[in-house]
């Protein structure tokens, strides 16, 4: 999931040419949607919003993606509502209904592909008297109706004759190979002082632990060190210790790290980084930490806030000590109302506890403390 942002038109895949209310071409009082690039009634605002879905090589190919979603189904809403109850209506594989708890409702739809390429969508302004929509897109599996891939974008604008807007669609995690997707400190992170013994990897799914001590996590640096993995119950994160402790030169430090495909997931997927690339692709990076002042709040021997097990974690108030892994547990950044910090995304999702249908969660249940989607 992410923000849609404006881009060029560039290749133009398939585009589905239908009506999305199937309510035939024509304003429909007093509010209208169409997907279309048929021309609109007389009188309707020819304003439109045009979608490309944009699909991460890291997690797959577009074509992949498209081999295997079967339907999407597109989910407009407006923090107003687009529509009132006595407007709800079912026609063909569209509705007007309340999708969620506020009193507003949403328009749903049902769009088959029928071309093995994911398509360009349309969505006119018609009679809608807002300026923009929130839209939200699944991806369902091919002859089911399993929900395997989801896209999000809030705020979109209609406009006449504008640029397109990039709409990230992806597979969820639980259908890709596992893969790295931060670590703690990363390129350009502030180190306190400037020698560091541990390294935190959050992981795009659980990971086998057996997998990941049997020399499937290595390092490269100018010093050389013993590496340990401990990894957390859950097995999405999990602690790289070096022993020595990897040693800066006063001013920054450097080094690699690598994890082989030989690191599995818990169900024996190997590590693929590069879901784009045929074959499965270790992740591999070279991290360069700036050094900064050593840690005002140093360990004693009788009390540390940052122990955890038999190692510390980073003086950083962003980690702490979780099922005896260093973890992430807050964002770096601050998010608004409506949204909740994911700490192992390290960014603002959606707070799924909300009256609003786009932060439903499309697989999983809505954890009614954190707001996030388990």
């Amino acid at each position: 999931m992410g923000l849609a942002t404006q881009t060029g038109r560039g290749h133009q895949p398939a585009v589905i040419r239908r009506i999305i209310t199937n309510i035939k071409n024509i304003c429909w009082a007093p509010k209208t949607l169409l997907v279309t690039l048929l021309p609109i009634a007389a009188g309707c605002t020819p304003d439109a919003i045009d979608l490309e879905l944009s699909v991460d090589p890291s997690i797959s190919t577009a074509d992949e993606l498209a081999s295997q979603v079967g339907s999407l189904v597109l989910i407009l809403d407006h923090p107003n509502g687009l529509y009132t109850s006595d407007q709800a209506t079912s026609q063909g594989n569209t509705q007007v209904k309340n999708a969620d708890s506020d009193p507003g409702f949403e328009l749903v739809t049902t769009l088959s592909l029928t071309e093995p390429q994911l398509p360009s969508i349309r969505i006119e302004r018609g009679g809608i008297d807002e300026s923009g929509v929130d839209v939200r897109v699944l991806g369902l599996k091919k002859n089911g109706t399993q929900t395997i891939a989801q896209g999000l974008a809030r705020g979109l604008t209609f406009a006449r004759g504008g640029e397109p807007w990039n709409l990230p669609f992806n597979f969820l995690d639980d259908e890709r190979p596992p893969r790295v997707r931060d670590t703690v400190p990363h390129t350009g992170m502030n180190l306190p002082g400037c020698a560091l013994a541990s390294l935190s990897v959050v992981f795009s799914r659980p990971m086998d632990e057996a997998s990941l001590k049997a020399g499937s996590v290595t390092v490269g640096s100018a010093i050389t060190t013993t590496v340990k993995v401990v990894t957390s119950a859950s097995g999405l994160v999990a602690d790289v210790l070096f022993s020595p402790p990897l040693e800066g030169n006063g001013t920054t430090l450097t080094f690699d790290l690598t994890i082989s495909t030989g690191a599995l997931g818990d169900d024996g997927t190997p590590l693929d980084q590069a879901g784009s690339v045929k074959g499965n692709q270790p992740f591999s990076t070279q991290i360069e930490l700036p050094c900064g002042p050593p840690p005002t709040e140093p360990c004693t021997i009788d009390s540390c806030q940052w122990l955890c097990g038999d190692h510390e974690c980073l003086h950083l108030p962003t980690i702490a000590c979780v099922e005896g892994v260093c973890t992430p547990v807050a964002c770096s950044v601050d998010c608004t109302p409506g949204e909740v910090c994911s700490p192992l995304l390290n960014a603002c999702v959606p707070d799924c506890r909300t009256a609003d249908s786009i932060s439903a969660c499309a697989s999983g249940e809505c954890n009614s403390q954190t707001g996030l989607c388990n």
